[in-house]
């Protein structure tokens, strides 16, 4: 069964990597990927305000943890 606007793909796409497993490098790796128009599709100032304050300082610890 198709979509109403046709047929659905998935794209998946290996974005790379941070540069070491540190909270630090991995920050800088998310704010990167994240501050991308495409990735996320909300108003800027409010994206910002929500990656910088929110996002960032809670993920980058437990994702440095994973690598």
């Amino acid at each position: 069964m198709s979509a109403p606007h046709g047929p659905v793909g998935v794209l998946l796409v290996n974005l790379g990597s941070p540069s070491e497993p540190t909270p630090k490098a991995v920050r800088a790796f998310l704010d990167e990927f994240l501050s991308d128009t495409r990735v996320v599709d909300l108003n800027p100032l409010l994206w910002r305000a929500l990656r910088r304050l929110v996002i960032l300082p809670r993920r980058s610890p437990k994702v440095a943890k994973l690598y």
